[in-house]
Formats: structure tokens, sequence, C-alpha cells
């Protein structure tokens, strides 16, 4: 990837990747901990370089880069719901609003995987995966794993690229903002799990799709004892062709405008799409993000308190203040009348802003 930051600007953007010194290994990083890494690194110089943004990801989500270093990690437990704790994503799921696949299964390199549902709107793509492991036992030493893929849609346009894409690339459309995953074992003694990604445009313009192709080259895998063990990740081409489902094209949003009186909060714009409401909003002053998934929540019209879920979004603008991204579990199945954004404790007060439906 050519860039055209100098040595000070480079800097400024690895303060953007955090890494504790508790979360440092103790030991020298493998060449799948070093690949990670410069991924990471990667990633957030596109970012910066192509909106000048960052993003905090949810606790479900601080799996891929960060834990491959620290050696640590959760997996999530077994339940009922197809895309983990993605709440409004579930919400969708919930009201049928889902694809499932039935594509079969590819097999390379010992490793089955079959694409089993996929979620579409203007605003999130989500799509889960299901792995069969020839060898039960690579499950029993895994932390977790995450897939490097890429997506393109029927005229070969990227929609996600790989990890070192170059979004100099004509072919890229450049609309995912951020990304989540989060890996569940379902069988052990068989070698079944399941992989799910969760894809974020913040500015909600995920084209309409009417087929889209997968291609995966890397499955990476966070070990419990990676100081003696020394498979790292499995390498092929499991590639997979989706004929979209016509649902999800021609979804209508619900919008609401903010009563804007509040000289330290603005909000934007807030949208509501069948996976959830999206909402940006200004502030002067930095939110840490693990403030935004406490303290940052809407209230419906029935009185129902909604906390942030999924990814927060946030960047700066030319004066300095930081606008943030984030997305709730109400949905335009849920036909939400006003509602009521609140964020608890910035500047030691609760700032509350109403939000009429357009």
């Amino acid at each position: 990837m050519k860039s055209n930051f100098n040595e000070d600007e480079i800097l400024v953007l690895l303060n953007d990747v955090t890494i504790t010194d508790d979360e440092l290994s103790s030991f020298e990083f493998n060449d799948t901990e070093k690949r990670k890494l410069h991924c990471k690194v990667l990633n957030k110089v596109k970012e910066k370089s192509s909106k000048r943004r960052s993003f905090s990801i949810a606790a479900s989500f601080i799996l891929v880069c960060s834990i491959a270093l620290a050696g640590k990690s959760v997996i999530a437990t077994i339940n009922t719901e197809i895309f983990g704790d993605n709440k409004a994503i579930e919400q969708a799921v919930k009201h049928n609003y889902v694809q499932e696949v039935n594509g079969g299964i590819v097999n390379d390199n010992g490793v089955g995987i079959q694409v089993t549902n996929i979620v579409i709107d203007k605003a999130k793509f989500a799509l889960s995966f299901d792995l069969k492991f020839d060898n039960p036992e690579i499950l029993k030493k895994l932390q977790g794993l995450d897939m490097d893929l890429e997506i393109k849609d029927e005229k070969g346009r990227i929609i996600n690229g790989y990890c070192d894409q170059d979004l100099s690339d004509k072919n890229v459309l450049g609309v995912i903002s951020s990304s989540s995953d989060n890996f569940q074992i379902l069988n052990k003694d068989t070698g079944e799990a399941r992989y799910n990604l969760i894809l974020d445009s913040d500015d909600k313009n995920i084209p309409v799709l009417n087929k889209i192709d997968i291609n995966i080259r890397t499955i990476s895998f966070n070990l419990i004892d990676s100081q003696n063990d020394n498979l790292d990740e499995i390498s092929g081409k499991w590639q997979f062709s989706v004929d979209v489902n016509s649902e999800f094209n021609n979804n209508k949003s619900i919008f609401f405008t903010g009563d804007n009186t509040n000289n330290d909060i603005k909000v934007n714009s807030v949208e509501t799409t069948q996976t959830g409401t999206v909402l940006k909003f200004t502030s002067p002053k930095n939110v840490n993000y693990k403030d935004v998934f406490k303290n940052v929540y809407l209230i419906d019209d029935k009185g129902v308190s909604k906390n942030v879920t999924g990814s927060v979004g946030s960047m700066s603008d030319e004066n300095n203040n930081f606008i943030y991204t984030v997305t709730f579990p109400i949905t335009t199945f849920d036909n939400p009348k006003d509602l009521r954004f609140v964020i608890k404790d910035y500047n030691g007060k609760n700032v509350e802003v109403k939000l009429k439906r357009d």
C-alpha cells in the first residue's frame, strides 16, 4: 500500500492502535501475530487516510488483533442467536429478515466452511459461517479465530477487502466503515464452530446487492498455548457465490430530527433501518468508548431504554469536535414513534435530546 504520510503522521496513527502493557505477550511475536499487528496498523492508516476516523469496537469484537497479542480471549457461549450478541441484527432475524444460504460446504486443507445466513440493508452486512475441522483437536486448543476474506458484488466491486487490501484500488467501493466479529465453538468433539462477521456502513450506503462472491484465503488462530503450539493459521481457497434475496432491496427507512437546543450535544442524523437505529452526534468532548456503551442510550415511546450495540465510529471535524456514530437495537419492525436520546453523566449531568419522527 502506498502512502503519503510522513514519519510523524504515522506515529500519530499508531497512537490509535491501543495495546496496553498487560496485553503484550512475554515472548517474541510469531508470524501470525506479526501479520495481525501489520494488518491492524495498515487498517488504522487506511481508516485515517480515507476519512480521518477511528473506531472503538464493542466487547464482543476485541478478539481479532489486540487479543492475538494478548494471548487471551473469551469465546462466546453457545446460544440460539445467529449473530452472537449484536442485538440490532438479532432483532431483524426475529422478524425473519434473514436469508438462509444453502450453498453447501467447501473443503480445503482440512477445514470445511459453509455460508449459512446473511442479513443486508444499507447500514449493515452480516454473514454467518459454519466451520467443520477434520481434526477436532484444533478447537480444543483455540481461544478464538478470524478469517481474512474478500467480498465482491456481481460487478466485481469490492465490498470488503482482504486485510492488506489497497484502498486506492478503483474497484474498492469504500462503503464499509468498521467491522466486528465473534466466534463460537458448537461442538468440540466433532470439530464444529461458527464465525460471524458484521460490516457497518456509518453513512448507510451499502449498495443494492443481487449477488455476492466470497473468497476466504486464511483462517488465523488465537491459541490457548501459542508458545508450544505451531499451528497459527490455515491457508486455503474457500470460495462461495450467493444470490442475494430480493427482500433486502428497496427497504424504506424511518428518519428522526433532533431537538438540538442543548449547547453541548448536537444530534446530526437519526435513521432507523431493518438492522437498527443509526445515530450520529457531535460532542466537543471526547467520550470514552466504554462510557458510550454504559451511558448512551435511546428511550422508545414505551419508556424502554436501549443501549448501544455493535461498534462505535468516531471522527473529528475541522473544529476538533468529535462525531460519533452509534447503533441501537430499534428497527423498522418496531415502527418507533418519537424517541429520546440520553447521555448520562456528561460533564456531571445527564443530557437528553428529543427525537421527533419525520
